[in-house]
């Protein structure tokens, strides 16, 4: 009892600095620098912690850790106040990718059960705080004293989670885990599930997140039918992480985004789409800020710039919430150029082959979660979700539990 209590301070000790999302720490007033500190002191309490055990790290986290490596050095290359940006916007996701290596590898199914609970807690009271304050529950303001077209850039929709669009950060996670864990310690999701699926669809729904409600009700639909065996739409499933799938398309939103921002005729179209979709921002909008991102790219395709000033982004494009460049795969090259981009590949690359080889329910899971994301980050940019990267170490070690289990093993040998 002792080993497990100790085993569980610890736990909480170095998940809850990570966990704590954007509302509690402006709640509580505590600043970016001293929450660097704070991320920094877990940093190295884990990576003792890590290098005591000298155990070999998994791939999806030396990938990672090459991939932050990139960026940091192509802020090095661009200049101090860029360093100190990057530091601040990565740092968080650089100590969870650490941290769930540590404990996925070391304790897998007390994290996941640990994670689950956190997470419970944390989407149920954002639940509450978004039916009782409808309006968001703080204002945050950008101040942008270089920018022509407005001297700030006011945040109304924050609730626990941050904006609006930062609630599928969690929510998609959460439900991973949720699904994992359940299949664990019960082998099936139970009919009272869905409660929870419904509380994270409504989540997004009340914060006005038009796409990531769509995303969450494809993956509660799959997810349900994927643990009720329904064998023919398992097979079409499935094609969300196959290599192929993955590769063809991400040819096929790069070149719609390249097409999109010099063809008037489909930008209109895609505009009468957002609008009917209901989206804040119209595709004219993302037009213009992906094509400001493409010019960056051109003119560091590499390294890239391991970070550019959101007045930099706003004033170019002259959209007010530009603030970065609204899609993923171009974030990454903006990021780190084409070398990051390759490392991307390559992360993608080795957390699929191991589905592939692994096949079965968590794989089906897993994959389901990749390929949700990728949607997401047509118009979204993923890196930044605290939990985001941390999910292919999660699927990484998920899938080695799953291989170990005895039945699955009985049943591979008979």
């Amino acid at each position: 009892m002792g080993k497990i209590r100790t085993t569980t301070v610890l736990m909480l000790t170095t998940f809850l600095p990570l966990l704590l999302p954007e509302g509690i720490w402006e709640g509580i007033g505590i600043p970016m620098k001293l929450r660097l500190i704070i991320w920094g002191l877990d940093w190295v309490f884990v990576f003792i912690l890590l290098f005591r055990k000298r155990q070999k790290p998994s791939m999806p986290f030396i990938i990672l850790m090459l991939i932050y490596s990139t960026i940091i050095y192509s802020a090095c290359i661009q200049g101090h106040d860029e360093l100190v940006s990057v530091l601040s916007i990565n740092f968080c996701g650089i100590v969870m990718s650490l941290v769930f290596e540590y404990w996925l590898k070391n304790h897998f199914y007390d994290t996941i059960r640990f994670l689950y609970l956190s997470l419970f807690i944390l989407v149920g009271i954002n639940f509450i705080f978004l039916l009782t304050f409808p309006d968001g529950l703080y204002t945050s303001t950008l101040e942008l004293p270089n920018v022509t077209i407005a001297s700030q850039l006011t945040y109304n929709l924050n609730w626990l989670f941050g904006y609006k669009n930062n609630q599928f950060g969690y929510t998609l996670p959460f439900l991973a885990i949720i699904c994992i864990y359940k299949y664990f310690k019960d082998k099936k999701l139970k009919k009272s599930n869905i409660v929870i699926f419904s509380i994270c669809i409504l989540t997004e729904i009340l914060a006005q997140a038009t796409m990531a409600t769509v995303l969450l009700i494809i993956y509660t639909i799959t997810i349900f039918l994927i643990l009720n065996k329904r064998s023919k739409l398992i097979n079409i499933i499935k094609k969300f992480y196959n290599v192929k799938t993955i590769i063809f398309a991400v040819i096929i939103v790069v070149l719609n985004i390249v097409v999109f921002t010099s063809d008037n005729w489909i930008a209109n179209i895609m505009t009468e789409a957002s609008l009917a979709l209901g989206k804040d921002t119209k595709f004219n909008g993302r037009s213009q800020i992906w094509t400001v991102s493409i010019n960056f790219i051109r003119e560091s395709p590499i390294i890239g710039y391991g970070n550019i000033n959101s007045e930099v982004f706003i004033e170019q494009s002259k959209v007010l919430g530009g603030t970065h460049a609204h899609n993923y795969l171009l974030h990454i090259m903006i990021l780190g150029g084409i070398l990051c981009l390759i490392e991307h590949i390559l992360l993608y690359f080795v957390t699929i082959k191991e589905m592939t080889q692994n096949r079965g329910i968590i794989s089906e899971m897993a994959g389901i979660v990749l390929g949700l994301f990728f949607i997401n980050g047509i118009t979204s940019v993923n890196f930044y979700y605290p939990l985001f990267n941390a999910m292919f170490i999660l699927f990484y070690y998920s899938i080695d539990y799953y291989k170990k289990l005895p039945e699955r093993n009985y049943r591979l040998n008979h």
